[in-house]
């Protein structure tokens, strides 16, 4: 499919303030979409719009597409082709397409299914405002057929630019943004995209956080969440699971990811709060340092931190070992 193939159902009418723009990024999901799309039809916050970016799907998932816009014509829906370069890169690329002045967003997967108030919840605990801010919910995870698991962990300590540094507790499932967050995420969307933000909800809280806009964790979950194959690092509650997340701190993944962010954030220095940019600062010098207990040091210093205490004693493994 390609960009000039897109299809659209776009209306002329003004929107309120309160429009909320939802892009969602998707391929090879026709198992599970139709449900998706209908319970974004079912939200009691009715004022939005949908614009999907579809990256080479060879199943229905285009056509679902399709048939949701034709069935809903008073809907503005948007479907393009994707860029091909993974998932924080198409939605990344896409909420910049979409977006316009005023809109909200909200990012949303193809395999989920929202419970009626998601958008309405959101949009009232954070409101419009001057600042940036962004919004998740908890999430109750299920097996494929929606059979309920259990629900989500709840983030215990204060999320900050700290915390994001080193963590994601911004869940991009359940991620929605204000105007001024999602104008801030669309600005600096190609600082993103040159440095290859491996999450765009990890780049997201990074950024938000490091402006010092605020970030809302609702603790009542706001979407069922499937567990399945092709989402294992949405969740680590089993052993073989946390066996997974273990492997890819103690290894060089993780401090990849953190070259890519912090590259990022060297681009939007201008955005960050004098702190935050102290705080990068820091940890670049940091991660510099040839001696173990120097870093750890630092570490202490900078007052990183992940949400539970068994996540910052390996936090200061990584420091000392040199894999943060």
């Amino acid at each position: 499919m390609s960009q000039s193939s897109a299809v659209s159902a776009r209306k002329t009418a003004p929107r309120t303030p309160e429009h909320v723009r939802i892009v969602m990024a998707t391929r090879n999901g026709a198992a599970y979409l139709s449900q998706q799309l209908q319970s974004i039809v079912d939200q009691t916050h009715k004022n939005w719009s949908l614009f999907v970016g579809d990256d080479g799907s060879d199943d229905d998932t285009c056509a679902q597409i399709r048939a949701f816009a034709a069935a809903h014509p008073d809907r503005d829906v948007t479907l393009v082709s994707g860029p091909c370069q993974g998932s924080a890169a198409n939605f990344l690329t896409q909420a910049a397409a979409a977006w316009r002045d005023a809109d909200w967003l909200a990012f949303a997967d193809q395999d989920d299914v929202w419970m009626p108030t998601k958008l309405e919840r959101a949009v009232s605990q954070i409101g419009p405002g001057d600042t940036a801010a962004g919004y998740s919910s908890r999430s109750i995870h299920t097996a494929p057929d929606l059979t309920p698991l259990r629900t989500s962990s709840l983030h215990r300590r204060a999320p900050g630019f700290s915390n994001a540094l080193v963590q994601n507790v911004l869940s991009g499932h359940a991620l929605v943004l204000n105007p001024v967050a999602a104008a801030l995420v669309v600005n600096h969307t190609q600082a993103a995209l040159a440095s290859k933000v491996p999450f765009h909800d990890w780049w997201i809280y990074n950024l938000i956080a490091g402006a010092g806009g605020r970030v809302v964790l609702d603790p009542e979950p706001g979407l069922y969440y499937r567990l399945h194959g092709e989402n294992v690092l949405g969740h680590n509650r089993s052993w073989s699971e946390r066996m997974v997340r273990l492997r890819i701190l103690a290894g060089r993944e993780f401090a990849g990811w953190i070259d890519c962010n912090l590259a990022a954030l060297a681009q939007c220095e201008p955005a960050l709060t004098p702190d935050a940019r102290a705080l990068v600062k820091g940890m670049v010098e940091m991660r510099a340092e040839p001696r173990g207990r120097m870093r750890l040091r630092a570490l202490r210093e900078l007052g990183l931190y992940r949400q539970s205490a068994g996540g910052d004693r390996v936090l200061r493994m990584l420091a000392l070992t040199g894999r943060l």
